[in-house]
C-alpha cells in the first residue's frame, strides 16, 4: 500500500494548486500565441504519468509473479513433501537416540 502522509484537506488544498498552475500555464501559452509542449510533471485531472502507470504496473506484475510463487511454495506439494522429509528426519534422530541410550 502506497499511501501518502498527508489529510484530505491538505490533499484537496495540493490538487486545488496543480488545476491553479495547469490553469495559468495554458493562460500563459494562449497569451504567447504559440502551443508549447506541456509540462513534464503535469498530468491532467484523473489521469496518471507515465512513471507512476509503470510504478504501478510493475507493482502488480510483481504481486502476482512473487506472491504466488510464495504460495505455490508454501501451500503447494513441495513444501508438504518437505515438510514430510524433515519430521521423517527427526523421528529417525529420535529412534537413533533412544538406541544410543
Amino acid at each position: 500500500d502506497t499511501k501518502l502522509a498527508a489529510t484530505q484537506q491538505q490533499e484537496a488544498e495540493w490538487v486545488k494548486q496543480q488545476l491553479e498552475q495547469q490553469q495559468q500555464q495554458q493562460q500563459r501559452q494562449s497569451a504567447d500565441g504559440g502551443s508549447a509542449p506541456p509540462t513534464p510533471g503535469a498530468a491532467s485531472e484523473g489521469s496518471f504519468h507515465f512513471i507512476c502507470e509503470c510504478f504501478f504496473m510493475t507493482l502488480k506484475a510483481l504481486h502476482l509473479g512473487v506472491v504466488k510463487l510464495v504460495d505455490e511454495v508454501t501451500d503447494g506439494p513441495m513444501y508438504w513433501n518437505a515438510n514430510q522429509l524433515v519430521q521423517a528426519q527427526q523421528e529417525a534422530q529420535a529412534i537413533v537416540e533412544t538406541w544410543v541410550k
